[in-house]
């Protein structure tokens, strides 16, 4: 195989994982937004890594088969994953808040930012306190 053919492979072959990853990176952010953000960015970015890589394609299998159960299991009517989910989201925000003011560097502010605006918006979605919140600040009536 010529030079220029393996380089090509390479580089397609990083591209794509590195696309993979990007998506990846992307769930946690989208998935809080209304609609189904965060499950497409899974899959897709799972099924990129997967072309590459065999651990990629069984997750990308597992989550394809179990994934609306593991939904329904994370955002689940059970008063103890309602408290882990109250105590993960303060938690988060309490540590979050803490590093937002001791780190110095603007890159890990934004990251730390998003993350705590990914937990805000998690602990909204638990127990559907979002759509609570918008009928008590009469925006909607549903």
């Amino acid at each position: 195989m010529s030079f220029k053919k393996k380089f090509k492979k390479e580089a397609r072959k990083h591209g794509l994982n590195a696309l993979g990853i990007l998506m990846l990176i992307l769930v946690p952010i989208l998935g809080p937004l209304p609609g189904p953000g965060g499950i497409p960015l899974l899959l897709g970015g799972l099924k990129l890594l997967s072309i590459n890589n065999r651990w990629a394609d069984q997750l990308h299998t597992y989550f394809k088969d179990k994934g609306l159960s593991l939904t329904d299991t994370l955002f689940s009517d059970s008063k103890k994953i309602q408290i882990l989910w109250d105590v993960a989201v303060v938690g988060g925000l309490i540590g979050g808040t803490f590093l937002f003011f001791i780190i110095d560097h603007s890159i890990l502010r934004i990251i730390i930012s998003t993350v705590m605006t990914t937990l805000v918006f998690a602990g909204l979605r638990n127990r559907y306190r979002w759509q609570r919140l918008l009928k008590k600040l009469k925006i909607t009536n549903s």
